[in-house]
């Protein structure tokens, strides 16, 4: 147990800078109509943690999807396995916000925002923003490759984005 606590103390120290970095250009808690396809996972991470923090749920269901599908596409497109130890790291982060009190008003946003009803409008403003454009250097960063500099690093040279985006969109987001 212990081992396992000093990882993850280890993991998200290694996000800590990224996500230093972008509280100068915070993106905050905003509405899924001001995002775009240039945030990244450790952006909407903070963002969905303001979301938490200032009661603003739906906002932060919303955000919390796109860092999933963002997050995915990112674990695909990376050729270090180690790095894609990232978004747990960033999810962790996340949960750790949300206190017991706000719990149940979190588990209800989820529910509201992801069930049968709405999830289409939900798959067309994320399919409006479209897969990611930004480089994961987040996520590079966070691999073993990058600090012992050996094996392969960066993303696959032969990534197939379109395919990949399309099956996170059917698959995670559940759209239609």
């Amino acid at each position: 147990m212990l081992r396992y606590m000093i990882v993850v103390v280890f993991l998200i120290g290694l996000l800590s800078p990224l996500m230093a970095k972008d509280t100068d250009t915070k993106l905050g808690c905003v509405g899924i109509d001001k995002l775009k396809s240039s945030v990244t996972p450790v952006d909407l991470a903070v963002g969905v943690m303001e979301c938490i923090k200032n009661d603003k749920y739906r906002e932060g269901v919303e955000m919390y999807m796109l860092f999933g599908a963002y997050g995915q596409f990112d674990t695909r497109r990376v050729i270090d396995t180690s790095a894609h130890q990232a978004i747990p790291a960033l999810k962790m982060y996340i949960s750790n916000t949300v206190t017991e009190a706000k719990r149940e008003k979190w588990l209800q946003a989820v529910d509201t925002v992801v069930d049968d009803k709405n999830i289409g409008k939900l798959c067309t403003k994320i399919k409006q923003i479209g897969m990611p454009s930004y480089y994961p250097e987040y996520m590079i960063a966070h691999g073993l490759q990058a600090f012992n500099g050996g094996g392969k690093s960066g993303v696959y040279a032969d990534f197939h984005a379109k395919e990949t985006w399309e099956g996170i969109l059917e698959g995670y987001v559940r759209c239609k």
